[in-house]
This record gives C-alpha cells, structure tokens and sequence, in this order.
C-alpha cells in the first residue's frame, strides 16, 4: 500500500535521541513493512518492530506494553495499522507515549468485542447488538475519551483505510454512558442564554463609551489614595475623600458623588451599583472598586460563555492570551490560549473562540493596564487577565488571578449589576431545560417563575449542545452569539486544519453532538403529534411507527441500537436520512422544502409548533427580496426560500384541517 497521500505521515514526538535520519521517522509506506522500526533505544537499538506482536515504547517514555497476539490475522493486521496511524498522524498530537495508552484501552475494548464474536472490526457498524457488550467493556471513567477517540477515527476514515465504528454506532454507545445523565450540568434555555450575552455586552458597550471618564477617575483615585497611604500614620486616614483636613495628603474638595459628577459618571455607577447605606444614599469607594472588579468579572464570564473552558482554564488566561490565525476554508478565526487543567498529557491549551470575545479581552487588558501603571514593583511575567482591579488597596498590588467565587454566590451581593432578577423561567424554557437536563427536577429553584440559577459549568454544557445541533437561522439570529460559533463547530467537530485544540473540549463537544443525536429521536416519540410528514409515506420505519403510538420509549432505543432510526434537527424540524446530508438544512430550507424543485425532501420532518417562526421567516426574506435586484442571484436564491417557507405553511394549514 502506498504511502497515505492526504497528510505526511512521519514520527510526531520529542524524544531526544531520535532526528529526520533516524529508522522510525520516515515510514516508507502505510501500513509500513513489517520490519520497519517503532521504537530505538538511547544506544541506537530496535526494541519494537511493526511486526512484532508486543510492542514496547519504554525507551520512547511508555509505561506498558501493547498486545497483539490475541486476535486473528486480520483483525491483528486492523488494529496495529490503527495505532501505528495514530502515532505517526496528527492524532498523537506529537505529545508523549504515555497518553497513548487511551488509545490503545479504548481500541482494544472493540478489537476484544470483534474477536470474541468472530468478526472483523472493519464490520463492527453492522452488528448493532454487540454494542452494549462494547459499552459493558468500556469503564465508566473512560467512556467520554472513547467517544472521543471513536469519533475521531470515523472523521480520519478516508486516510486510515477503513471505518471501525460509525456516526450511528458511536450514536448508540453515547447511550450507554452511564455517567451522562446523573453529574451533569444544565442546559440553559435559549431565550435565557441570549439575554444574559445580550446583557454582557450592554455592560462592555457602556465602558467603552466611558471609557475615558472610567480612565481619569480611576487613575486620580489611584494615584492619590497610594500617594496618601505613604503619608497617613493609619491605613483609614488615606482615603482623599474624607472630610477631615491634612497639611500632608490630598484631599477631595466635595462628596464621592460630587467626584463622579465631575467625571460624568455618576449615572453609569447608579445603573450598575447600589449606593452605600453607610451614607445615606451616596456612593463610596466601596462601589467604585465592585464596578471594575464586576467588569472584569463580566468580560471573564464572556470568555466562559464562547470558549467551554472550565473556570480554572479562563482564571489562568495573561494578557497576551488572544491570537488570531487564518483557515484556508474557514478564514479568520480566534485561538485563546491558557494553561490547561485537569487535562491528559496530549492536550494543548488552545481553545477557538468566537471573535466577540476579542471585545471581553480587550476590556480586560485595558483594566488591568490602568492597574499596572500604579504598581511600584516592575511586573516580571505577563500578568494574568482577570486580576481584582482595586490597585489602592495594599491586598490587590499582584499580579496573580482574582480569586473566583460560585457565580450565583457573587450574583446574590451584585445582584444590581447582573440583573439577576431579570432571568426569570418560562414554561418554554422549563420544558427546554427540563428535556436536556431531565435531573433538574431535583433542584427546588427549577420551576416557572423561578430565577435561573447560574453555574460556570452551564455555558460549557450549553455552548455543546450548541455546537453539536448548529441549528442557525440566517432569519432571525435566534441565538445572537450562534453567527460566529459556525467556525468553531467546524473545528471542533472535523479536526479541519490539524488545529493542536484543547483536548477535552473537544471530547465534550464530539459527546454532547452524538447525545443530541440519541434525544432528536426521543423527541420523535415524545412530540408526534405536532411532527407532521409531508408525504404519505412516512420516514420513520414501520417498527419505530408502532413504537412512536405506543409510547415505548426503551422499544424506540432499541430500535436505535438496532439501526432502525436516525434522527437530526434542521430549520424546519427534523431529518430521518441515515448518514449525512450534502443539503445540511441548517442554514437554508430551499432543498428540503422543495422551494427551488416543489418537491419534499423524502425524509423531511416538519415541527407544526414552529409555524409562528416560519411566518417570521418568511417574511423576512421577503423584506430582502424588496430591497434585492430581480436580475441578480442573491433575488432569486431569496425567492426560493420564501417559496419554501409557503409550501411548508400551505401544508401546516392542510394537516390542520383535515384532522
């Protein structure tokens, strides 16, 4: 076989005593021969041979060993080639040998399942019964790496020669994570999702439009209260805004609200904190110092919010940690990069963004920039980006992270400034949180009419299921941030461009996307009556039909297991086609409604409870056929989708009907 042509395929690690000329660099060809060398010792000598039946990477930094022997000549020869590409491919990540041992426990589960059923594990897809037998071999602490590891195999099918577990295998397995549902975080609903980022950026934009006002007045009282600490015989004598006369220190000639008066900012400190009660009314230090250190706090919950970087991950972020690289199909795109935690050995610290959060960081720089400059001792390392800010007390001259409390701990004492009672629960997004996260009913603050209770764990969990799902309407942005996430889901969910990403990350996103999966179906029995079908016969196999009506939801995951049912979601509700889609139907209805042909996509689903935003939708791409030239493309694309968007509401109506 010749050498794989669509990557070059040559040793990845950093291992001191192996260069370009040494015999395990350059395989000549894939799967290479074999007497080809995988490991070299210190004094030049071949420990481990592509043939060998054990292979041992001691001298390369491994713990154990790698077996073989145990499986038949064919199922050997797919197993080996399967880790000799992992190794010499980007998936190695050039990071150690010792993670290579996930790997290897994640493959063997299957190549073990395989042999013990007497099959090659290039068929494992088609034998849907053996899926809980692998599941049962897989520990439950491992059970989202493998995922993960599944997934990444199938998305590097073309370049490994064959695929182990398919998108509807790997589909039936997430069902099995017996750790799924129990520990996890909540979905947060969409309409609560988007006005808590629409929220954020009102507090940024309001700092940038007084941002030079913020500048003046945070240096004087800066500047002014270090300058009287130096002089004052006691710590509460510094302040410049106490009434009692110094010959020595400076004093302000008038009240704190006087102060924020002259620097026109006293009406942007009235939206955003409560006055002292200590004065009756009037602002204080105290205040002024909650709103930077709320702002930064602010920008740090933006970065949580597009980044699913754990807490600690966001906290250990410097100054300098916003790069901008370009795609060759994706364009520009945004990379933070951070120190990494509780993460495997191959993980990079890498995480695309969307590129709003270049707002948040620069926000976060300037502030932390004011604060360096009242620093007497030179700053030696880049300083961390989410630092307390209040640069006049002795406590907060460092450099180090702020320390982060539970969000809904430092919410309840700045309920002003994030508008926490503002989050109120619908009953739609009861019914939405409640699907995604069904143990929220255990939680006493869950329920309508409630206040969502924040977590730093929600956004990752939501900012998942966003990526895995991607249902993003060019009509009416139902998500504000979901425009600039497309980038992000392309590189998390295809490994497109080799990109070195946050390792676990990744994993969480590639498990939320095949757990989606497993609910679009459940939802298939669950909301039959408002799915409507827009041919006489149905999508749905005869046998999920009969499962559907009788509300057997274990029948429905069994016919899953058995490959009797894919689901996904699109723009208008669901599609049945197994595998994948050329059409998507995410960011356009033309094919699938048959706005371009008048035909219905076979497999088409129709939500009827979205008939409401199919009229919004409609008409708003009617509104830019009005303003579009009749004789250009962009016209006639706009009219198909406004022709399909009829036909599917001409048909809402015909089923409404006739029932």
């Amino acid at each position: 076989m010749q050498l794989n042509k669509v990557e070059n395929l040559q040793f990845k690690f950093n291992i001191p005593h192996i260069d370009n000329n040494s015999a395990c660099f350059n395989p000549p060809s894939f799967p290479p021969p074999d007497d080809f060398a995988m490991c070299i010792d210190e004094s030049g000598i071949v420990t481990t041979r592509y043939g060998d039946d054990t292979w041992d990477f001691k001298a390369f930094g491994a713990k154990s060993f790698m077996y073989f022997s145990d499986y038949d000549d064919d199922n050997k020869s797919l197993f080996k080639q399967t880790i000799f590409y992992i190794i010499y491919s980007h998936l190695s990540r050039g990071s150690s040998y010792y993670s290579l041992r996930m790997w290897y426990e994640s493959l063997q589960a299957v190549f073990r399942v395989c042999e013990d059923n007497k099959i090659s594990a290039k068929n494992f897809s088609h034998y849907p019964k053996l899926i809980q037998k692998l599941a049962d071999s897989i520990a439950p602490s491992t059970f989202e790496k493998s995922i993960s590891h599944f997934n990444k195999l199938l998305k590097n099918k073309g370049e490994l020669g064959f695929t182990l577990l398919d998108e509807k295998a790997i589909t039936n397995l997430k069902k099995y994570d017996s750790n799924y549902e129990g520990g996890q975080s909540a979905y947060i609903p969409a309409a609560i999702w988007s006005k808590l980022i629409s929220y954020l950026n009102q507090i940024m934009d309001d700092f940038i439009n007084n941002k030079e006002n913020l500048e003046s007045a945070y240096n004087w009282v800066a500047e002014n209260y270090i300058s009287n600490k130096k002089k004052a015989h006691s710590p509460k004598k510094a302040s410049p805004f106490l009434t009692e006369k110094s010959a020595f220190m400076v004093r302000y000639n008038g009240s704190f609200d006087d102060f924020l008066h002259e620097h026109r900012l006293f009406e942007l400190l009235k939206t955003y904190q409560e006055p002292y009660k200590k004065y009756k009314g009037e602002y204080g230090i105290q205040q002024f110092s909650a709103y930077f250190n709320n702002l930064s706090f602010a920008c740090y919950i933006v970065v949580l919010f597009y980044s699913i970087m754990r807490r600690d991950e966001a906290l250990s972020l410097r100054i300098d940690c916003l790069v901008k690289e370009i795609d060759e199909r994706m364009g520009e795109f945004y990379l933070l990069v951070g120190e990494t935690t509780k993460t495997d050995p191959d993980s990079d610290a890498r995480w695309v963004v969307n590129k709003n959060v270049a707002k948040a960081v620069s926000i976060a720089r300037t502030l932390v920039n004011w604060k360096l400059q009242h620093l007497s001792t030179p700053v030696k390392d880049t300083p961390h980006l989410f630092q307390n800010l209040a640069v006049w007390d002795v406590r907060n001259q460092n450099v180090g992270p702020r320390p982060i409390v539970h969000f809904d701990r430092l919410a309840h004492f700045s309920r002003q400034f994030f508008n926490v009672d503002s989050y109120t629960i619908s009953p739609d997004d009861y019914s939405e949180a409640l699907a995604l996260t069904p143990s929220l009913k255990r939680q006493d603050w869950f329920q309508v009419g409630g206040v969502w209770k924040f977590s730093f764990h929600q956004f990752r969990r939501t900012l998942a299921v966003h990526f895995a799902v991607n249902q993003v309407s060019p009509a009416t942005g139902q998500f504000q941030m979901k425009h600039g996430t497309r980038e992000q889901q392309f590189h998390y969910m295809n490994n497109h461009g080799r990109l070195r990403l946050n390792n676990i990350a990744e994993q969480e996103v590639v498990n939320e996307f095949y757990a989606a999966m497993g609910r679009n179906i459940t939802d298939v029995v669950n909301q039959e009556a408002n799915s409507i079908l827009p041919h006489s016969k149905s999508p749905v196999k005869e046998d999920v039909v009969r499962f559907i009506t009788q509300g057997e939801k274990e029948q429905l995951k069994k016919a899953q297991k058995n490959g009797l049912v894919g689901f996904r979601r699109n723009l208008l509700g669901g599609c049945m086609k197994e595998g994948s889609c050329e059409y998507g139907g995410f960011d356009s209805i033309i094919h699938c409604s048959g706005g371009s042909n008048g035909k219905f996509c076979a497999d088409l689903i129709i939500d009827g409870t979205k008939e409401q935003k199919f009229k919004d939708d409609r008409d708003f791409y009617q509104e830019r056929m009005d303003d579009t030239p009749e004789d250009s493309p962009l016209y006639g694309a706009l009219k198909a989708e406004v022709k399909g968007y009829e036909r599917v509401l001409e048909l809402i109506e015909k089923k409404r009907v006739t029932k």
